[in-house]
């Protein structure tokens, strides 16, 4: 029996493989491989993936990219329905807000790193950029930056 303790370093979507070596009292050595996946089903997508959430209902992963600038609506229960919005800027963080049914999103680009952007889902459309403000220094209340 092979046994992996605290092996937190694996990512969703990742393949990790591993080689071990057994040997009994005779000696006589056995090697052998094995790769954990962490996924069930794996799809893929163009560019960098940034960040990505699961909705709150558990039915979809919404997927930030970048190069190409993109934010991907994947289907959870049938991987292979996806839609694709094209970015001007380079997406950073997201989160649905369920009052509005509008998905906000956060940009690692100069100069859009100053706002936040109110996505519609259903069209891909920016329909609102809010500007963050400053503090006294200067300085942008900017989640793209925050640890």
């Amino acid at each position: 029996m092979v046994r992996f303790y605290n092996f937190k370093c694996g990512g969703l979507g990742g393949d990790y493989p591993f080689e071990y070596a057994v040997s009994d009292s005779a000696g006589d050595k056995l090697t052998d491989s094995l790769t954990f996946r962490c996924y069930y089903y794996r799809a893929t997508t163009a560019g960098v993936i940034q960040n990505y959430y699961v909705s709150q209902d558990g039915k979809y992963c919404w997927i930030l990219t970048m190069s190409p600038n993109q934010i991907i609506r994947l289907s959870l229960t049938d991987t292979t329905s996806r839609q694709t919005y094209d970015l001007n800027f380079a997406p950073s963080t997201a989160g649905y807000n369920y009052y509005n049914n509008l998905l906000y999103i956060t940009s690692w680009d100069f100069p859009q790193s100053d706002s936040v952007f109110a996505m519609d889902p259903s069209s891909g459309q920016i329909v609102k950029r809010i500007p963050l403000p400053e503090d006294s220094s200067g300085t942008l209340y900017s989640s793209a930056y925050s640890p």
